[in-house]
């Protein structure tokens, strides 16, 4: 072993041990998980897909302008600032979901614009009155 400098004890990169199992692999799909109710929508019943004076949702084009719409609604139903998660459950329940890992994204450009802010306290994002504006506007 000395001699062979431990070449019997290497593997070439990127191949397996004699001893190590093959991994499976799945199929590639994943299954759905379930994303229980947020507080702050446990007691609806129905959520509306439309608001007086503004655009539906499923004519609202721009992902930030569906955002957008969300928290105009979550306003309209009593919740002033919505995390992303809520936000992220409120869309997928009006049809046409924006997952949680491009939020950050689509709420930058609308505060960019001034159409939304954050809270300082807990993060949560706020419709401003330009965002208001904005969305009758559509």
């Amino acid at each position: 072993m000395l001699e062979g400098r431990f070449d019997s004890l290497r593997t070439r990169q990127g191949s397996k041990p004699d001893n190590a199992g093959s991994a499976s692999r799945g199929s590639g799909r994943r299954r759905p998980r379930a994303v229980p109710v947020p507080k702050a929508f446990a007691g609806l019943d129905h959520i509306p897909t439309t608001l007086d004076g503004i655009a539906p949702y499923h004519r609202i084009k721009l992902k930030r302008d569906k955002l957008l719409w969300a928290l105009e609604l979550a306003r309209h139903l009593g919740n002033e600032a919505l995390q992303n998660t809520e936000a992220a459950w409120l869309t997928d329940k009006l049809g046409d979901a924006i997952p949680t890992r491009d939020m950050n994204g689509h709420f930058t450009g609308l505060r960019r614009e001034g159409f939304a802010n954050r809270s300082m306290s807990d993060n949560a994002m706020r419709i401003t009155e330009q965002g208001e504006e904005y969305l009758r506007s559509l």
